[in-house]
């Protein structure tokens, strides 16, 4: 094979392997529409619920929302969740042993990967499950209280870190 037909193959590879992302993308926005128009049949009263939230539960759901989004984006403990849909391999670089994770070209394992990488998207997810689980679901009224107090003191750490870095530029 000379070089020209290895970057027509590479370049028919990577065009189907687009094709096929956007299939999933297209697929995960038809799930997310499906499960709200669910929500909306299936959970009785779901607008007239959601319209009478007061601004403290609303501001409990906000938070909650915020650090779950940030526990599965960011946070160490989530990494294990991460990894499943990455391509994880390791190596022995000079006598070291070093884990690699890296994105997978294609297919399901890739948009699941970069929806669990992506804050604005894992947001929607979780709030679309959040709301509803908050409605149908009295009793976790409770798990999003702590949810919401943790995210809130995520937030104020997250202030005081930009509090420290912005007063040591202004000491140099």
């Amino acid at each position: 094979m000379n070089s020209n037909e290895f970057l027509h193959a590479s370049f028919a590879e990577a065009r189907r392997a687009y094709r096929l992302q956007n299939v999933f993308n297209a697929i995960f926005c038809l799930l997310f529409l499906g499960l709200v128009v669910l929500a909306t049949v299936f959970i009785p009263h779901i607008e007239i619920s959601l319209l009478s939230l007061s601004a403290f539960q609303v501001a409990v759901l906000v938070l909650s929302v915020f650090r779950l989004t940030r526990l599965t984006v960011s946070d160490a403990i989530m990494q294990w969740l991460r990894d499943c849909f990455m391509n994880v391999t390791s190596a022995n670089e000079n006598g070291a042993f070093v884990m690699k994770t890296e994105l997978p070209k294609s297919g399901f394992k890739r948009e699941v990967s970069v929806l669990l990488s992506c804050p604005w998207c894992t947001s929607m997810w979780w709030s679309l499950i959040s709301i509803i689980i908050w409605i149908a679901v009295p009793a976790s009224h409770f798990v999003f209280y702590i949810l919401a107090l943790s995210g809130a003191a995520t937030l104020l750490y997250l202030f005081a870190v930009l509090m420290i870095k912005g007063t040591d530029k202004l000491k140099q």
